[in-house]
């Protein structure tokens, strides 16, 4: 959900906001005024987004991924705690969505 959230308020706000400023600016004939405060607006818009950016600095939008090699043919896909898993020939991708902060359980494993 917060994923979701940061990606509304620092990609979709802000382009939206400049497509929006672009239509206006090119095909409508408002005066100078309008245009002005429009643009004015889209700045603080633009602003905002980063500051949302650098607040919400913890959640990650883009899950890290790994690649690697192995001798052997299948196909598969498998998920474990926050981690998927795709096999296809000779390379495992794996994409995780664990937080940066390591935590250790009672075994003594990392997650």
């Amino acid at each position: 959900m917060k994923t979701l959230i940061k990606f509304i308020y620092t990609v979709l706000l802000p382009l939206g906001m400049i497509t929006f400023t672009a239509h206006v600016l090119l095909y409508t004939e408002n005066g100078t005024m309008s245009k002005l405060i429009l643009i004015i607006l889209t700045l603080f818009t633009v602003l905002q987004s980063f500051f949302w950016f650098v607040f919400l600095d913890k959640i990650k939008m883009i899950p890290k991924v790994n690649t690697e090699f192995f001798y052997g043919l299948g196909l598969a896909v498998g998920f474990r705690s926050r981690q998927a898993f795709i096999t296809v020939p000779f390379i495992v991708l794996t994409f995780d969505w664990r937080s940066r902060i390591k935590k250790e359980d009672s075994h003594g494993y990392y997650y």
